[in-house]
Order: structure tokens, then sequence, then C-alpha cells
């Protein structure tokens, strides 16, 4: 019988089959911070295992498919690995530098790179399906912890309680993270629903619901915050691309924010109690929150390492040490993880300095440009241009949410701007290749 289908398929088709699978498990892992192993001063993940044999699997195959990378990106890439490499002589813990730095290459090579390449050789739908498959299931997941808590079953990944009920992660370190991690999903979804999305309005609404279930049973306090952020950045690049957005956009921007605003103050009224412990926390107890102060002290911390290594900052994993140190610690006894940074831009700064934070504001300005051209080419019919300005806003937002942790090497942040990018690239250049004739007003 096995043989028989195998025919039916042939060959091609059943690797191809086996290749989306083991991508779907790729994707779906990308937050699983828990599925790891402790090695030396890293966690090794399973991800990590997946990444590289997908990653081997891809490069053996399909090595045609390397020339669809850009060459302007690749040079903005070793641009930035090159300064890594760099910052790394003026760390005071040379080991703990080195081995970030063979993360960094990792992480480029098989979390940006591989997506990248695989979305400009395969089908940019049926990937991009794919893709998003991965989040639903996490989100199903995360959905099956609440519920479960609230019948008094908790799940050992679980690892917050609040109230009566436990606060979802999946596999993720804590709630946090895993609406960083959920965040691109929901806010496309939102952004296609203001923008224009499917033809199935029974769908759309479905999926609309549910991705953003899916942001908000986390019960972070980012989840308020992204909203704000997503409602800000959409009214401002709507505002800039006036002339392709109706009145109809405009209508439906409104209506989200009249449903928010609902949202937002029945839970004020009615669910006091668990707004203020969980997505009013930080606006409650403002300064005094305890997470506020570390946070904020990590942010002075930091920004004092770089104001003292200005150029090329301590290298990568050298903030901790360097504070550690800078407190008065003997960073050979004292655990420095506890000194890790605690916003991202202040870890770019201090870990990379000036020359750092210059090639990284390269690469935006790349991705940028890319995002431009698909939205102004006018051969790019207009629910694809809908779909690269849901892609842009789902970024920006991640971008901003991603201050409130720390992690340059976030894997799923490095994942989403390679898929977002190259989906941009593909279109566009597929739009160019038609005649004139074919182009669509």
């Amino acid at each position: 019988m096995v043989s028989v289908v195998m025919k039916r398929l042939g060959r091609r088709n059943l690797f191809s089959l086996f290749l989306y699978v083991f991508l779907f498990l790729f994707f779906v892992t990308l937050h699983a911070d828990q599925l790891s192993v402790h090695i030396s001063i890293f966690n090794f993940r399973l991800n990590n295992l997946l990444a590289l044999i997908l990653g081997v699997v891809f490069f053996c195959f399909f090595k045609t498919g390397v020339l669809e990378f850009k060459k302007e990106i690749a040079v903005g890439v070793i641009a930035f690995l090159f300064v890594s490499a760099l910052s790394s002589f003026f760390s005071i813990y040379g080991y703990r530098t080195r081995f970030y730095l063979c993360f960094a290459g990792f992480t480029v090579l098989f979390y940006f790179l591989l997506p990248y390449l695989m979305m400009m050789f395969f089908d940019e739908k049926k990937l991009l399906k794919v893709y998003w498959l991965s989040f639903c299931v996490v989100g199903l997941y995360a959905c099956g912890q609440l519920v479960l808590s609230m019948a008094g079953i908790n799940d050992p990944a679980m690892r917050q309680r609040m109230m009566f009920f436990g606060r979802p992660n999946a596999l993720a370190y804590e709630p946090s993270y895993y609406a960083l991690y959920m965040a691109p999903y929901t806010f496309f979804i939102n952004s296609m629903a203001i923008v224009g999305g499917q033809k199935d309005k029974k769908t759309d609404v479905s999926k609309i619901i549910w991705a953003n279930i899916f942001f908000i049973v986390s019960t972070s306090t980012g989840v308020l915050y992204a909203y704000m952020v997503f409602a800000v950045i959409t009214f401002l690049l709507m505002s800039s691309h006036v002339r392709q957005f109706s009145l109809k956009n405009t209508k439906r921007f409104l209506a989200f924010l009249a449903i928010c605003l609902a949202g937002i103050l029945f839970g004020s009224i009615f669910m006091e109690d668990f707004f203020a412990a969980s997505f009013f926390k930080f606006f409650i107890a403002g300064t005094q929150h305890h997470s506020f102060f570390e946070r904020w002290h990590g942010i002075i911390d930091s920004w004092n390492i770089f104001l003292e290594n200005p150029f090329f900052g301590v290298g990568l994993g050298g903030i901790a040490p360097y504070t550690a140190k800078m407190l008065g610690h003997n960073i050979s006894v004292v655990d420095i993880k506890k000194f890790e940074p605690m916003n991202v831009t202040m870890e770019l700064f201090a870990s990379l300095g000036i020359v750092g934070v210059l090639s990284c504001l390269a690469l935006f300005i790349m991705y940028y440009k890319s995002y431009k051209r698909a939205r102004e080419n006018p051969c790019v019919d207009k629910y694809e241009k809908n779909v690269v300005f849901s892609l842009f806003v789902s970024t920006l937002v991640m971008l901003v949410v991603l201050q409130f942790n720390a992690g340059l090497f976030r894997t799923y942040i490095w994942v989403h701007i390679a898929i977002t990018w190259a989906y941009m690239n593909k279109i566009n250049k597929k739009a160019t290749l038609q005649s004139a004739s074919e182009c669509i007003d």
C-alpha cells in the first residue's frame, strides 16, 4: 500500500512533502525554549538541531537556491558579522564573547539566510501558509494550557500562575516571550482585516478572533502596549499611502480602534482584578513594579557601558560580565546571567557600539526599500500589496514589542524578518518580469 502511494506521488513530490512537513516542525518549535539541553554557557535547543538538518538538506539538494540571495543583503549581513567579530576584541570575557559570536553566525546562517532562500526558491504562498499554520498550532496549545489550568490541571511547561489559573506560555520560557513570538501572526491578521483580506468573510472573522485570542491568553503587559503600537504604526503607514486605501479601509481601522477601546473598558469595569494583575500591571504600579525597576537599571547600566565603549562596544555577550565587574563583582564567582541587558536596543548599543548600530540600520533601510518597491510597483496586484503592507506592519510591531525583552538572537525574530523580506523581493521580482500589458492598475 505504501509503495503504491509513493509511486503515485512520485519521488519528487514525496520529497517536497517531506520538506514541507519538516519545515512545519522547524517553524512550530521556534518558540520552544524549554526543549533544550544546557551545554556550557549555551542552551542547545531542539529547534537548533532541526535548523541544522533543514539547512544541510536544502544546501545539498538546492544549491542553485543560493543564487537567489541579493548581493546587497549579503554585504549587509557580512558587515554585521564582521563588526560583531571586531567588537569581540574589546570584551573582558573572551570565551563567552567568542561563543556568542559563533551563535550569531549560526543564527544568521540558519535563521536568516536559510528561511530567506527557501522563500525565494519554493512556492511563496505555500510556505507562508505553513508558517502561519505553525502559529495556530502553538496558539491552540497555549489556549489548552489555560483551559486545563482552570480545571486544576497544570501543564509542566507552564511556569507562572495568576489568581485561579495559569499564565500560558506554550513551550517558551515565560508569557512575555510567548507574546513576542505570537505578535507577528496576530498583527498580520489584524492588518489584513483592515486593508483587505480573503474573500470568505466567515473564515476571515474566525481567523481574526482566534489570532487575537492566541495573543491575549499570554496575559502579558506587553499585549496592551502592542495593540497601541499597532494602531499608531497602521495609522502612520496608511496616512503615508493614503491614495492606496479607500474610505472602507479607514472605517475598518476605526472599527478596530472602537473594538479595542470597548474591550479595555469592559475589562476595566467587569474584570478589574484580572486586568490589574495582568494587562494593567505596569500602568498601575508604574516605576514601583520590580520588573520595571530591573529593566530600568539594566538600561542605565547598558547605556553607561556604551558611553565607555562608544565605537565597537564590548562584544556580543560581553555586557553581563562588564556590568558585573563595573558593579564590583568577581565575574569568575558571581552568576553573571542576572546582569544580562534588559532592552534589546541598549544591548545593541553596548555590545556593538555605533559601528554595529549603523550596520543594523543599513540592513533595516534595505528592508524598508524592499517594502517600498513592492508597495509602489504598479505591476503588483492590490491583494499582494496588502500582504506586503501587513507583513511590514507585523515586523515593526514585533520589533517594538521586542524592546520589553533582551536578546538580539531570538531566532523567531530573524526568521520572520527573513521570510517577510524574501516575500517582498520575490513578489516585486515576479511583477517586474511581467509585460506592461499584464500589469494591474
